[in-house]
């Protein structure tokens, strides 16, 4: 019961759940499953609002640029050269 509230309290201050299995000593898998199980409860206790339920337009420039110039096969960077 106590670990619970542990759990709460972190799940409250929007901690992630491997920081939260560190800090309440549960496994991560535990974890994960809590903070699962309380995400479902939140989204069936609060319901998304009629207007923002449907399709959102949004800017390209949210996501940042496609490609960075410079940067074309970022596999060569690990490369090991021996010679």
């Amino acid at each position: 019961m106590i670990k619970l509230r542990c759990v709460l309290r972190c799940f409250a201050s929007d901690l992630k759940a491997p920081n939260t299995a560190r800090f309440t000593c549960l496994s991560g898998r535990a974890a994960n499953g809590l903070y699962t199980r309380l995400y479902r409860r939140l989204q069936a206790r609060c319901p998304v609002p009629a207007e923002l339920s449907g399709a959102a337009d949004l800017d390209e420039s949210c996501f940042g640029p496609r490609r960075v110039r410079g940067k074309r096969y970022q596999w060569q960077n690990h490369r090991l050269w021996s010679v």
